[in-house]
Formats: C-alpha cells, structure tokens, sequence
C-alpha cells in the first residue's frame, strides 16, 4: 500500500468539513449560527399521501390529502358518510390518525357525528385554526 504526502492546509480542511456538516443537518449556516432551515414545511392543504396510504371510500372514491377528504364531504352521501364513521367506528379518524400523525384532529373527528361537523374541523384545520 502507499501512502501520499498530501499538503493540504488547515483551512481548506475546515471548510470540506463545514460543508459536509452542513449538507447532512439540511441547514444553512453562517459562522456556525443556524440561519435557515432549508426545508420548508408544507401547508396542512399540500401534504398528500401515497397511494398505497390513500383512503378509499366505499362509493369508490379515493383521497389522498386532509384537503381532498374536506371537499368530498360536501357532497359525499349519507350512506357512504355513516359507512365509515358511525358508532362502532371512524375510518376517516382512524385514516388521518395512522396515515398524517394528527391524533388532536383525529379525536375531535371521533366526537364528530355528522359530516358537516366533520367538514367544519377539517376545515378548521387546514385553515390553521
């Protein structure tokens, strides 16, 4: 094996280093104070799911956004409504709950028997309220 004499100064290896810890936070620094996170959240109305994860209603409908469910419910039908949430369930709290990790919306959802009490809390949230 050989080894190579490599002159590198101190200063340059500062700066790969810099640079290299920067990438891997995901943030923008200068002279080591946090400036700006490079990556911004989504508004509650952009973020969406996979298909894999997407809701499937029992009319056939499939929602893949809080914000697609939201529209839906006004003009989903009774029967598909009270399909999925009723009594014994809440598919849509369960789908929010499990698939975006909102347990607060998820709960409230629980307590909601109708859907336009149930649109009123989506709404609500993806107003940020």
């Amino acid at each position: 094996m050989r080894v190579h004499n490599l002159s590198v100064d101190t200063e340059t290896v500062k700066e790969l280093l810099f640079e290299v810890a920067k990438s891997k936070r995901g943030e923008i620094m200068v002279k080591g104070r946090k400036k700006k996170n490079v990556s911004r959240k989504k508004a509650p109305a952009e973020i969406k799911c996979d298909e894999e994860h997407a809701f499937r209603c029992v009319d056939g409908a499939v929602y893949h956004s809080i914000n697609e469910l939201a529209d839906a419910l006004e003009t989903m039908s009774d029967d598909s409504f009270y399909y999925h949430a009723n009594d014994s369930k809440n598919d849509f709290a369960n789908w929010i709950s499990g698939v975006f990790i909102l347990d607060n919306v998820s709960e409230k959802l629980r307590n909601a028997k109708t859907r336009e009490k149930s649109q009123i809390i989506l709404l609500k949230y993806l107003a940020g309220n």
